[in-house]
């Protein structure tokens, strides 16, 4: 490809980038949809740059909450990083887990926990437990379960991601913060009273050592 075509995909790149900054959607989804019909015409549909093209666009739906768009693209990105990079490569992993999220956003939890069990398994084996792309899929898989009823599994999950996440990103950090809450929830849902009380007073406490009293 001639270099004054990488500089056009340049261009695309620094203003999608600036608009999606500002917030301006619309101007974004514009340029990223032009950028990827560029990106696919000179270096084909599985070319990595068409791809973070395809990432990219996947955002401005998020952005705007256009989650069919969002979910129609994350399925054809999730195909083609199957087929060219294979299931266990990170980046497929990443396109499993956004798959699964839009699921759930779009209250399909049938498809978002069979998905996300799917996502976690082999993020375990080529990531490990203790990654931060793994510990989000175990929180949002234990969310998927409490949404579902499922309230044992989201309990026993929930715990598990709790513990980790502790471990790793230490028990300030918004990401354990939530989980906690997460799991609170879920001991009040199974009227487990003394032990969402006890977890909701930890809550509070670390909270206020994060934002200060009130």
């Amino acid at each position: 490809m001639l270099p004054n075509k990488f500089f056009t995909i340049l261009i695309y790149n620094c203003f999608g980038n600036i608009f999606a900054d500002a917030g301006m959607w619309i101007k974004v989804q514009s340029i990223w949809q032009k950028a990827l019909v560029y990106c696919e015409y000179y270096l084909g549909k599985s070319h990595p740059q068409t791809l973070i093209c395809m990432f990219s666009l996947i955002e401005t739906y998020y952005g705007q909450g256009q989650l069919e768009e969002a979910e129609k693209l994350g399925k054809e990105i999730l195909k083609l990083h199957k087929e060219v990079l294979g299931e266990h490569h990170p980046h497929t992993l990443v396109s499993m887990s956004n798959l699964a999220i839009t699921y759930y956003k779009q209250r399909q939890l049938e498809q978002a926990k069979k998905l996300g069990k799917e996502t976690l398994k082999l993020q375990k084996e080529v990531l490990g437990e203790h990654h931060v792309n793994t510990l989000v899929s175990m929180s949002n898989l234990a969310l998927t379960y409490y949404k579902q009823g499922q309230l044992k599994e989201a309990e026993n999950l929930g715990k598990e991601t709790l513990k980790l996440q502790k471990e790793v990103l230490g028990e300030h950090h918004p990401d354990t913060l939530v989980s906690m809450s997460n799991l609170a929830n879920t001991y009040y849902k199974q009227r487990h009273l003394e032990e969402a009380e006890k977890l909701g007073e930890e809550i509070l406490k670390l909270s206020k050592d994060v934002l200060g009293e009130c």
